[in-house]
């Protein structure tokens, strides 16, 4: 077997083992239309025809760029073209002061929780890698959090009545690129 065909076949494997916790409902996949976050998409959609397990996908547009609903639209055909339904949900950051990262994150966490529930979703996966662990680690450290602050991302946890997974905590994002490069 061809050395790439090989490297991926590990990562598809690697993945399907850290999938071995998901329950049987069905799945919600958060997809922004990064390089993680389609590297998700793909595994997941392999797992899930694996596995015959029903994915739904989401994107928020955020509209804080010219181009976000076209990356949302891309994700659209991209999820589409897998077999697999999705739903754009639009955001728009109304405040002028506080902290814009925390209102994105908890905008994102409630607009795909209420989503998911519509869905009768109870699980969402989400495309965080180890790199994005060390970084916020070090945005924590700098910002001074105390040992709690510093703690790292949950693989799992439990916010809004969903279940909010990472599958791909253990995966290199240069890994995660290389894998997309042969699909």
């Amino acid at each position: 077997m061809d050395e790439n065909l090989k490297k991926v076949a590990e990562l598809d494997r690697r993945f399907c083992e850290e999938m071995q916790e998901v329950s049987g409902c069905p799945i919600g996949l958060a997809v922004s239309g990064g390089g993680d976050s389609l590297a998700l998409l793909v595994m997941a959609s392999k797992w899930a025809d694996l596995f015959l397990r029903d994915l739904k996908v989401v994107t928020i547009d955020h509209h804080l760029r010219p181009d976000s609903r076209t990356e949302a639209n891309y994700v659209k055909t991209m999820a589409e073209s897998l077999g697999h339904s999705h739903d754009i949900l639009d955001w728009r950051y109304e405040a002028t002061t506080g902290n814009f990262q925390a209102a994105a994150s908890q905008a994102r966490k409630q607009l795909i929780s209420a989503w998911a529930k519509k869905k009768c979703i109870h699980i969402v996966l989400l495309g965080h890698t180890a790199n994005d662990q060390a970084e916020t680690f070090l945005m924590r450290l700098a910002r001074g959090s105390g040992v709690d602050g510093l703690a790292c991302m949950n693989r799992s946890k439990k916010l809004y009545d969903i279940e909010w997974f990472r599958p791909l905590l253990g995966f290199q994002r240069e890994d995660l690129r290389y894998y997309l490069n042969f699909q």
